[in-house]
């Protein structure tokens, strides 16, 4: 059991980033005001950012504000818009007509100078939904730079979202403004409300086509942000995306602040900043974005005129004008910028607000993320052999992926249980659209293959690049068949395309999941299945000779691990091709329920993510919990344990298996109350010495304490400063898998839930790594009006774990798998000479650190787009390989544009794809 346990741990001293100014660190007084953001309150504290300015004049030593004597005041009027926070989805969009595009052009066409910048395209689709007939006017204006859209569909969360769902929010962003107004553009990604950032996301967006970031909740100033592949984007924060409205304006935004007033508070900030651009070579030009929370489009024409009338000239200060993000950064990129560089994931701050809090929303996401491409590429190899695309697919693959980004960052809010039940229903969507199409492709392959045996076929299809051996599940209709006597084998054996028995076990379908009338439900080890292909199996009948009347008996060792149970936990497990115990179960035990108090939002103006702690702390291993043996069989073996626990009655199963290296672990939480303010947690507490703790992020993998920016993000507004170093904020944001590793070895767990942390939170930290998915947690939303997110009901997890020599390198394969299992078709007796072979690969990739995205139709042209990912940081020449004849190559930008031929030889590419690049590519095929 361990020693008593209580709660966690503090961060260590802050850092800053290097290029930022920070005045307040010489003049502290100004973090003592604090300036509440309206996701806290409704009303905004505007004479804290005033006084702050005061203080701050009487006190800093004057710098030479004339650097700015020939430069520019960007007026950037825009609106900071949620998909919903201030009401429902559908409220907020009515208002985004009403008070936001359709003032914006009043105010344009009143003023020709006036101009205004939307975040998302989403609101220029709503728009257009409710008038069609302001198409033409809309498409002027922003031909005309008056309207900016972001470059993405909405603002994401973005390590929330697997990398291919994140590349979809610039299809639906920036390529589609290119269809729906030829000759437009934008160049900008907007995301300044989310305290987080993809290891990835530059270079997604600059292969894109987007060269500019507008973020926000970090120090102001400017950022060379890079991808791992050595990608860049010019990023600028203001510091917080309201800081300007509050600067320039007054009784609630009613007016503006006397002119002589702005001068003298301006004039400070320039001496400041003035240094800043100087050290940095930054041209004179400053933004002065005005936006807060759904604010009306602001009208600054008279200030403007006043301010160059009356201040720029006489007092050698900058002129104002309108103007967007994209043309004040177009302008600072022509200078010879001196930033050094910031590379790595941003983790998210506000962790809570999703995966936690909405378990069953986001298992539904993430079905539908990762079904979607497999919809995509097996329904375009079936396009492929039949030589014909079937529109129907096509344009239901392209509204699931739509509804599949739609969530945005705005989960909660005034009206929050309506948003979130929009977004789950939009993620539902997508999944069963996903899942219909899938089976439709497979099915229909299937029918196209040259069976040579008169069983029933069995037909194992691997969705993912490299050629797997795994265990997969199967479903097989006896109904009218031969009699399955008691739903045993009694009556079928299974055998391989060369008719070599293959072992399998009856099992019965989890109690969440109905049975298929007449359906004989069975696992067995599918060996070598070929990458993105199939192979063929066959249930063909037993004789006398087959007849095995042994009684399987559980187990509990294999050639690979021998492990021990021990009461709410696995005691040991022993991996014995490493010769070591790879748990240290001195005070959690392995795959140990915990639940402790977590009080906290989901969002809001913290700036650490708010830890748990150990009020109500429970465990499993605390209760009478024993296992039973419930399966038992020549595949695997299935232990389990039940038991009333806090709020909910707590289901752990192992599962063990003979003839793969992997051990599952599957826990249920039935009957969850909704209690507020709880969370719970699994606990892997790995035996290592000097441990490094990995996880896969977007396209990429993450090793905590090396792949983060260098030091904290830094001052945002008075009272709220990112001080806490990025590679102290925990738990973390994942795709796949997370892992652990030394020099002995490692540790390798696939997770179903999108979080982790790997620091023990309670009494008397241990100093090992203690990998714990987070699977539940009951908090709230940060709106004064929002709802809780308690998630009541049943819910299920999955996690494999496996372990190997070496690093993340030798086992991520592994990690991703456990997300993306073999999927078998069980079929009709079909016996024919002619059809495909009966194991066949699709597409194949000679190197295995180079992953396949996605291989689908291209969206407007009659040709196919592959997109290609290096996983292991190595410059890499590679070969891909189809079965089908190849008439032309291209390689194209992340969106499918701008192609450039390149060589095919014998139906394959040989690329060169860079050490962490993601690269995409348009070929034409004959089958």
């Amino acid at each position: 059991m361990g020693p008593p346990i209580s709660s966690g741990r503090t961060a260590g001293p802050p850092l800053r980033h290097c290029d930022i100014i920070h005045p307040h660190k010489k003049y502290p007084i100004i973090s003592l005001f604090l300036f509440p953001d309206s996701k806290t309150r409704p009303m905004k504290t505007k004479l804290s950012l005033l006084l702050c300015f005061l203080i701050f004049s009487a006190t800093v030593p004057a710098q030479n504000s004339s650097y700015f004597s020939k430069g520019v005041i960007h007026i950037v009027p825009s609106s900071h818009q949620d998909i919903a926070w201030m009401d429902s989805p559908e409220n907020c969009k009515m208002q985004r007509d009403t008070m936001m595009i359709a003032p914006a052009i009043a105010l344009m066409k009143g003023n020709p100078d006036y101009t205004f910048s939307v975040e998302q395209v989403l609101n220029l689709e709503e728009y257009l939904s409710l008038h069609p007939d302001q198409k033409p006017l809309l498409e002027k204006l922003t031909r005309e730079g008056k309207f900016e859209w972001g470059g993405t569909y909405i603002q994401p969360y973005e390590n929330m979202y697997s990398g291919e769902a994140l590349i979809r929010q610039t299809y639906f962003g920036r390529k589609y403004l290119h269809e729906i107004f030829p000759g437009c553009d934008s160049r900008i990604y907007w995301n300044p409300d989310v305290p987080s950032r993809s290891i990835q996301m530059p270079q997604i967006l600059k292969k894109s086509g987007i060269d500019y970031m507008s973020v926000s909740r970090m120090s102001e100033g400017f950022y060379n942000w890079q991808s791992p592949d050595g990608t860049g984007i010019l990023t600028y924060s203001p510091g917080h995306y309201t800081n300007m409205v509050n600067l320039l304006f007054i009784n609630n935004m009613q007016s503006t602040r006397d002119i002589n007033e702005v001068y003298k508070l301006l004039k400070t900030k320039f001496d400041v900043l003035a240094k800043y651009y100087k050290l940095h070579n930054i041209p004179p030009h400053i933004c002065f974005i005005l936006s807060t929370d759904a604010i009306k489009p602001v009208d600054m024409n008279d200030f403007i005129i006043n301010w160059n009338k009356n201040i720029a000239g006489k007092f050698n200060m900058p002129v104002m004008k309108y103007s967007t993000i994209e043309t004040f950064m177009s302008e600072i990129g022509k200078g010879k910028l001196k930033l050094e560089p910031t590379i790595g994931e941003r983790p998210n701050v506000w962790f809570y607000k999703t995966g936690p809090s909405h378990h069953q929303t986001l298992e539904a996401g993430r079905d539908a993320w990762r079904m979607l491409t497999e919809a995509e590429e097996f329904s375009s190899f079936n396009s492929i052999l039949q030589n014909s695309v079937n529109p129907d697919i096509t344009g239901r693959l392209w509204a699931a992926w739509k509804e599949a980004i739609y969530p945005d960052h705005g989960w909660g809010g005034q009206r929050g249980a309506i948003t979130d039940s929009t977004f789950f229903s939009k993620f539902l969507f997508a999944r069963g659209e996903a899942a219909g199409i899938r089976s439709t492709s497979l099915t229909s392959i299937m029918a196209k293959i040259g069976f040579k045996n008169t069983g029933y076929p069995v037909v194992v299809y691997n969705t993912l690049s490299w050629s797997r051996t795994d265990v997969v599940k199967a479903s097989f209709n006896a109904m009218g068949k031969s009699y399955v006597y008691n739903k045993t084998d009694l009556n079928f054996k299974l055998v391989d395309d060369q008719g070599n028995e293959v072992p399998k076990q009856s099992i019965s379908l989890p109690s969440d999941k109905p049975e298929p009338a007449e359906g004989y439900n069975f696992i067995f080890v599918a060996r070598d299945v070929p990458a993105m292909g199939y192979r063929t199996y066959y249930l063909v009948p037993k004789d006398a000779k087959d007849i095995d009347n042994s009684i399987p008996k559980g187990f509990l060792e294999t050639s690979d691990y021998k492990i021990v149970l021990g009461k709410g936990g696995i005691r040991s497990i022993f991996d014995k091709q490493l010769k070591k115990e790879l748990l240290n179960t001195d005070k959690f035990l392995g795959a140990e329920l915990f639940t402790m108090h977590s009080e906290g939002l989901g969002a809001g103006e913290f700036t650490a993510i708010q830890q748990p702690d150990m009020q109500g702390f429970a465990r499993l291993s605390d209760t009478e919990a024993n296992w039973n043996c419930i399966e038992a069989g020549k595949i695997r073996s299935v232990w389990e344990t039940s038991q009333a626990f806090s709020h909910c009655t707590a289901r752990l199963r192992v599962i063990l298996y003979s003839d793969i290296k992997q051990i599952d672990v599957e826990t249920d939480l039935l009957g969850w109350d909704g209690t507020i303010y709880r969370e719970f947690r699994l606990a892997f507490p790995l035996n290592l010495k000097n441990g490094k703790v990995v996880y896969e992020g977007t396209m990429a993998a993450v090793e905590v304490g090396k792949d983060e920016p260098k030091g904290a993000a830094g001052f945002s507004y008075p009272g709220v400063d990112y001080n806490q170093p990025y590679n102290l904020v925990r738990p973390r944001e994942i795709q796949n898998w997370f892992a652990g590793y030394d020099s002995t070895g490692i540790v390798m767990i696939s997770s179903d839930v999108m979080g982790f942390d790997y620091v023990d939170p309670t009494t008397n930290p241990v100093s090992y790594p203690v990998l714990q998915p987070v699977l539940l947690a009951s908090r709230r939303s940060c709106h004064g009006l929002g709802n809780w997110f308690l998630d009541p009901g049943d819910h299920h997890f999955r996690f494999s774990i496996t372990s190997a020599k070496g690093d993340w390198k030798s086992a991520y394969h592994a990690g991703s798998a456990g997300n993306q299992p073999l999927l078998a078709v069980c079929g009709e007796r079909i016996a024919s000479a002619n059809g495909l072979p009966e194991s066949h690969s699709f597409l194949q990739v000679n190197q295995k650190n180079v992953i396949v995205s996605t291989f689908k139709k291209t969206d407007t042209e009659n040709s196919y787009t592959l997109r290609l990912y290096e996983m292991e940081g190595k410059d890499t020449e590679v070969t891909v390989s189809f079965p089908f004849k190849i008439n032309k190559a291209w390689k194209t930008d992340m969106i499918e544009e701008n192609p450039v031929e390149i060589p095919v030889t014998n139906n394959s590419m040989v690329l060169r794809i860079g050490h962490n690049a993601i690269e995409t590519y348009k070929i034409t095929i004959n089958p």
